[in-house]
């Protein structure tokens, strides 16, 4: 008999639209191991556009089609099954990824997927690689018949045989390998090769699993013990992946805890070595280890520079971080050891987690700007897999939810209008309704003028005037709701674009999504995350206003603080240069998508021997009304990796291409370098 045909897809939705895309290795890793158990049996194609996936599909007629099942995919995932049936009614459809882990495989959830998609005959758990060969020789061994496979038991493996016995057939999971070198690397055997070409960041991954036990996360739930790569085939992976890259400048570890290990140090060395030898990678995505902040120093000294730094805390709460299962480090003593590095600091806060309140999450904001972290705060929404999303979590802490379309996951294919939706929380044991809903505009804030640092040196200065960043910037939240100008206009189509992401059900979201002129919008660029896209519509239509804005809560503040008059002027104009030094200080492009490289701009406050000073005290006034000039400029560096980025990115649309070329990148490539004019 001839090779069986395999397909195997990690798709994402890529109708009209840019985005950062990763090269599909977990498809890779699967595919590779399937051909080495297999042999001759395989002929395995790999894909992650649909639009190729499709077209293969009905021009080739495979005999399996396998995919990656995430909450950005799924209805994506469904339109491909029902093609790839309708093209070959005895085709093997197969899915995998962690929407099933150890949680959840046995529970009312199997039922609903494979009654939601029907198409789906099985769905390997856990790790895929031995549940996909089992899956595979099985249905070898059944003379390709799918109606005998969907009558067994396979080891590793949920059957879906609903229609003709209403059974799903349940195995227990395969463990994982202890020695992940059984599988083949899906670089150094050549299967990534093609995606090297495409807008699409490499992944590397040299271990696998998680020790910690988050509630929310499914990462690392099924493997007892983490497993690694052999460093030998890592270093490998490393040079094969910069010798092969060309067009873009970041990567990214799919490790859930680097620096867990004390080789990390060794493998982030080799990283920057590579970076050095090819140029690639200019910038490395890490997710950091929760423990061992000397190790993470560490690791963190060996990039040299090319990885932001972080400690993500998801909350400051004694109560919460108990509730999760979740033990963080000293914050005090993580930003010691951080700071050593001279580096920014990032983490993350999540809102809506068990028994957080409102003032206990403001007062985390307030606690983390003081350590100078740049905060990422996300709403919680519920992920299939994961303890958060059980019975017990949802009925002693989920009050409320509601459905948000997902970022970048929609599109017409086939004909089809396929979105894709995440459940977020709306309302907690703790807190209301209105309480999680008055923390979007703010969160917002907290992220477009602190963490971004759009604003922040102008947020430290009023912080030297007794203005608390939080303070200022909810006093920006109240004075936005009361201005009949560009601002207070702003605010209204942000809190109307607020209450699109809480639909109750995920029908009345696509419904809404559906409707031609809604539609358009998602075409056209002009709808997405709204921090990013807020940021950028304050920055290019309102800046001004919104400066003025600014200007007048610092007026009314000195007002209450500072009686002299002529010292609360001088503060007025030192505010006013902080303004404009800090405007100066945000990278541009022109109207036809092209680096702004330098600038002039003068200031009567020598405003960089404030900042060189580290922000103490008040900027000096040049005697006489004197003005300084300065040069914002953009060095070697950042020009090369943000032209490069910018190729990944076809628009037309200047708010999408900034906030598309600034989501995952923080101050060290967004901000022009200063230096006085000549």
């Amino acid at each position: 008999m001839s090779k069986i045909k395999v397909f195997f897809g990690d798709l994402i939705h890529t109708w009209e639209k840019v985005s950062v895309w990763t090269i599909p290795i977990n498809i890779g890793f699967v595919g590779g191991y399937a051909c080495q158990e297999l042999g001759d049996d395989i002929d395995l194609h790999l894909f992650k556009r649909p639009e190729e996936m499709i077209e293969a599909i009905r021009a080739e007629k495979p005999d399996v089609v396998g995919l990656s099942y995430y909450v950005w995919n799924l209805n994506l995932n469904k339109l491909v099954s029902k093609i790839a049936r309708e093209t070959n009614p005895n085709v093997l459809i197969m899915g995998g990824g962690p929407l099933f882990t150890d949680l959840n495989y046995t529970t009312d959830f199997t039922h609903q997927f494979f009654a939601n998609h029907q198409n789906v005959d099985a769905y390997t758990l856990n790790q895929g690689e031995r549940p996909t060969v089992e899956l595979l020789s099985r249905f070898i061994d059944s003379g390709r018949d799918i109606a005998k496979l969907r009558t067994l038991n396979v080891d590793g493996c949920l059957i879906n045989d609903l229609a003709a016995s209403d059974t799903i057939h349940i195995s227990n999971p395969i463990p994982g390998f202890d020695d992940l070198d059984h599988i083949p690397s899906p670089y150094l055997s050549g299967l990534m090769d093609p995606f090297f070409e495409g807008p699409y960041l490499p992944l590397l991954e040299t271990n696998r699993s998680c020790p910690y036990r988050c509630a929310y996360c499914a990462w690392g739930i099924g493997s007892n013990k983490l497993s690694t790569f052999s460093l030998e085939r890592v270093f490998a992976e490393i040079d094969y992946i910069g010798s092969h890259v060309k067009k873009y400048g970041t990567m990214m570890t799919c490790d859930a805890n680097f620096g867990i290990l004390d080789r990390d140090v060794e493998i982030a060395e080799n990283i920057y070595a590579t970076h050095k030898k090819y140029g690639f990678p200019t910038f490395i995505n890490v997710q950091w280890n929760k423990s061992n902040p000397d190790r993470i120093y560490r690791v963190a000294k060996a990039f040299d520079g090319i990885a932001s730094v972080g400690s993500s805390r998801q909350s400051l709460h004694d109560p919460t971080l108990e509730a999760i299962g979740r033990k963080n480090l000293p914050i005090d003593e993580v930003t010691s050891i951080l700071n050593k590095l001279k580096v920014p600091l990032f983490t993350e806060l999540i809102l809506g987690l068990p028994y957080e309140t409102k003032e206990s999450h403001l007062d985390a904001n307030r606690k983390l700007m003081d350590w100078g972290y740049e905060i990422n705060n996300y709403n919680l929404h519920m992920l299939p897999g994961t303890r958060m999303d059980g019975e017990e979590y949802r009925t002693n802490f989920v009050r409320k939810t509601g459905w948000r379309l997902h970022d970048n996951a929609w599109g017409i294919y086939d004909g089809e209008t396929i979105m894709e939706g995440q459940e977020v929380v709306l309302e907690t044991s703790t807190m209301t309704i209105e309480e999680l809903r008055s923390f979007r505009f703010m969160h917002f804030l907290f992220q477009f003028m602190w963490g971004k640092e759009w604003y922040r040196l102008f947020l430290i200065f009023m912080k030297n005037l007794d203005m608390h960043p939080v303070d200022f910037m909810e006093a920006v939240g109240e004075y936005s709701l009361k201005d009949s100008g560009e601002i207070g206009a702003m605010r209204d189509r942000f809190s109307a674009d607020h209450d699109l992401e809480n639909f109750s059900e995920f029908n009345g979201l696509y419904e809404y999504w559906a409707q031609e002129e809604h539609f358009e919008r998602l075409k056209n660029g002009d709808y997405g995350k709204l921090n990013m896209q807020y940021t950028y519509e304050v920055l290019l239509d309102s800046h001004d206003a919104f400066n003025e804005l600014l200007y007048t809560i610092s007026s009314d503040h000195l007002k209450k603080t500072i009686a002299d008059d002529s010292k609360r002027q001088a503060a007025l104009d030192a505010c006013h240069d902080v303004l404009i030094y800090q405007a100066g200080l945000r990278f541009e492009l022109t109207d036809d998508i092209k680096l702004v490289e330098s600038k002039i701009i003068e200031t009567n406050h020598d405003v960089l021997d404030w900042v060189e000073r580290e922000c103490q005290g008040m900027p000096k006034q040049l005697p006489d009304g004197q003005a300084i000039r300065y040069e914002f400029y953009l060095d070697d560096e950042q020009k090369d990796f943000l032209k490069k980025r910018l190729e990944q990115f076809q628009t037309k649309n200047l708010n999408m291409a900034l906030r598309k070329l600034s989501e995952y990148l923080g101050a060290k490539y967004m901000l022009f370098k200063v230096r006085k004019a000549q």
